[in-house]
């Protein structure tokens, strides 16, 4: 099983040392290219498929394709600040993921390639980047019913 689980989320805009937006460079790029490496190793195990599993997010539904401004290769961070989005590229990164997902599914039958949406859950990506929410559920005292914790 091969869990492509690694992310950040709403990030200022910043290049991966490749020169590709952090967000597209770590949400997809680099578990598309190590699902991609690992493929030889992906065999039949005791009459179970192996599996491959994009950790996604519904918010990918947010944006309607993956030519919006902010998912180019940028080579210089000054290029992308006027029009930068940070959720919008995060969108368009997980929705590269389920994209992914779909194609690699359909070219390798024998693999189990699936994309999840995890559900909300309480981790330190979300009170960073979106502290008002976490706060607001806190207060409501919602945040213990609409989020779950790591270990659950």
């Amino acid at each position: 099983v091969v869990v492509c689980n690694a992310g950040v989320m709403a990030t200022p805009p910043r290049l991966t040392p490749q020169g590709y937006e952090e967000q597209w460079g770590v949400n997809f790029l680099g578990h598309y290219l190590l699902v991609r490496l690992l493929k030889g190793c992906l065999t039949l195990k005791d009459t179970c498929l192996p599996r491959v599993i994009f950790v996604s997010s519904d918010t990918h539904t947010f944006c309607t394709g993956l030519s919006q401004p902010g998912m180019e290769t940028h080579r210089e961070v000054a290029s992308m600040e006027p029009s930068y989005n940070p959720f919008l590229a995060y969108y368009q990164s997980k929705l590269a993921g389920v994209c992914a997902a779909m194609v690699l599914a359909k070219q390798w039958p024998d693999v189990v390639v699936a994309a999840v949406h995890p559900g909300a859950v309480h981790t330190t990506i979300a009170a960073k980047t979106l502290p008002w929410y976490i706060g607001a559920l806190e207060k409501l005292g919602t945040s213990k019913l609409l989020q779950k914790t790591v270990p659950e």
